[in-house]
């Protein structure tokens, strides 16, 4: 059953011609001025505030690069740039400190226009911050951020702002990262729209005015949104393409036909269709580039439910040992994954810790740590059993296609050490609700974002006081190592507290972490982009063109 996504092809070639052809061909077609890019879903709200959509954010901002969609970031980071710790301006052009470090005053272009045409300003600026800091608008994005950072803000001049850190900032790196990591809300359009009301004006979040490279001109929900150039854009002779078309096409296997059919410009790579991708290499019909993904996945653990084994950390370092990762992605998954050491990504390879303790396959020691726990066979049926009762975990997920592979090989690997597992399979808004710690569940196959400051997100998660920690995880030094790494600030300390909090996590493990996605994207062989790195497609949807 691991390889039971393969043997789906026959009934999904099936129903391929149905799927695939809800969207219009006239829609896209293929030309010198237009991209036509795959999402798996209706990207939902474009307001950037209030989306936490994946697919939102590649037509918000690129799908490609960061930047390059409806809105602009204020500044841009590349890899080479972050590891300098230095800034790329776009939006704004320059900052100044003052007052010993606690204040930062920004400089906003002159030049950058809203898709009416409205000039932006720092009052735009401003009430983005307003946005955010007021708890009754219901913003969910960077709240958090602003909490450790922001005190105070003003505007100077219609193209300057100052704002006021709780805490100085001597390297001038984190501050300016996350008080302009932001993207802008125009104030002229939501200035009579009460504060509670701005994350559900309609109008909007379908057809947001933006200030970026592209403006939307066309949607049509669960089917596509087309983008064009927006010619009174700042960065004059950007973007390269004239047009970006997004098409909503929720399967793996019609994304395949679709590009086949030419009427998608990339496709990533999928064991679906793996053959015939690789043949499309093989024969010059796709140019390919891969790179490590945002994108972690692992096995999130219920602590609030009482009588969950894995509540005894020796259970959860056997599940650990008796995982063969490298049978996950190498065989099941096909190279489209790759194992995880530690916490952090092979997206930073200096961040990861060398000396923190692995989880090499190692059946005999899991079944060591069972027995050390009190559990072994008393009645010969091949599962554990500890005073009469059996050990079972309970594992629900969505299925489909890989999360099957994934649920069976999980199955497989605890039946070898002795532990029944009890899959579920279930639809995806019952399982956001397990998410939230709902139900009578043990273990759940979730997948994270890593961010540059690793420990940010960390501390998202795992923090006993953290916004995303809902599943009753706590840990004092853990707690401790997170608080302590909002107030340092030098990068050299931050890194050797990032090592302890990697030595933690792997001794206490609050979160089973598996793998990594490695995307590897095929592309029309006409559409030329600039540059790749260890972050991924550095290179933004502006800077493609055809050639």
């Amino acid at each position: 059953m691991i390889k039971k996504a393969i043997k789906t092809i026959t009934l999904l070639t099936i129903i391929i011609v149905i799927a695939v052809s809800v969207i219009p061909n006239t829609v896209g077609t293929k030309s010198d001025d237009t991209f036509r890019y795959p999402l798996t879903e209706d990207p939902g709200s474009l307001n950037p505030l209030f989306s936490t959509s994946a697919d939102a954010s590649s037509v918000m901002i690129g799908g490609m690069g960061g930047d390059g969609g409806i809105f602009d970031p204020l500044i841009d980071v590349s890899y080479e740039s972050f590891h300098n710790r230095e800034f790329i301006p776009r939006i704004i052009t320059g900052w100044d400190f003052k007052n010993d470090e606690s204040t930062v005053v920004y400089h906003l272009r002159r030049d950058v226009l809203w898709h009416d045409n409205s000039k932006l300003t720092a009052h735009d600026m401003k009430f983005t911050y307003d946005v955010i800091t007021d708890p009754s608008s219901g913003c969910i994005q960077y709240v958090e951020d602003f909490n450790v950072w922001v005190k105070d803000y003003r505007i100077i001049d219609d193209y300057t702002f100052e704002v006021d850190l709780r805490m100085g900032d001597p390297y001038h790196f984190q501050s300016v990262y996350y008080t302009t990591g932001i993207v802008l809300l125009p104030y002229h359009y939501f200035k009579d729209i009460p504060m509670n009301e701005i994350g559900f004006d309609a109008r909007f979040n379908q057809s947001p005015i933006g200030y970026g490279p592209y403006k939307i001109v066309d949607r049509k929900v669960n089917s596509y949104v087309t983008l064009e150039k927006f010619n009174n854009y700042w960065n004059k002779g950007y973007p390269k393409i004239d047009r970006v078309i997004y098409k909503v096409i929720p399967e793996a296997y019609p994304t395949w036909v679709a590009f086949k059919r030419d009427e998608i410009d990339l496709v990533d790579r999928n064991s679906l269709y793996l053959k015939g991708f690789n043949d499309y290499v093989k024969n010059g019909k796709m140019t390919v580039y891969d790179y490590p993904s945002l994108y972690f996945s692992g096995f999130r653990i219920n602590f609030l439910k009482k009588d969950n084994p894995l509540q005894d950390n020796r259970i959860r370092q056997a599940v650990m040992y008796a995982l063969d990762r490298d049978l996950l992605c190498v065989v099941v998954n096909e190279n489209t994954t790759a194992p995880l050491e530690t916490i952090v990504t092979n997206r930073y390879p200096d961040r990861i810790n060398p000396n923190t303790k692995r989880y090499s396959y190692d059946p005999s020691k899991a079944k060591s740590l069972l027995s050390s726990a009190g559990y072994n066979d008393s009645n010969g049926d091949g599962y554990l059993d500890k005073n009469g009762k059996r050990l079972e975990i309970k594992f629900p997920y969505v299925g489909g296609g890989a999360q099957d592979d994934v649920a069976e090989w999980f199955r497989a690997m605890m039946k070898d050490i002795g532990i029944y597992a009890d899959i579920e399979q279930v639809d995806s808004g019952r399982w956001r609700e397990l998410a939230y710690g709902k139900g009578d569940w043990d273990l759940l196959s979730v997948s994270m974002t890593e961010g540059p400051f690793i420990a940010d997100h960390l501390d998202f998660w795992f923090n006993t006081n953290g916004l995303g920690n809902t599943c009753g995880y706590s840990n004092a030094e853990l707690d401790s190592l997170f608080n302590n790494w909002k107030t340092i600030l030098d990068p050299d300390e931050q890194k050797r507290i990032l090592y302890q909090i990697q030595d933690v996590m792997a001794e206490d493990l609050p979160f089973l972490y598996i793998q990594q996605g490695v995307i590897v994207r095929g592309y029309n062989p006409g559409i030329c982009r600039l540059k790749s790195s260890p972050w991924g497609m550095e290179s933004s949807l502006m800077e493609y063109y055809w050639i």
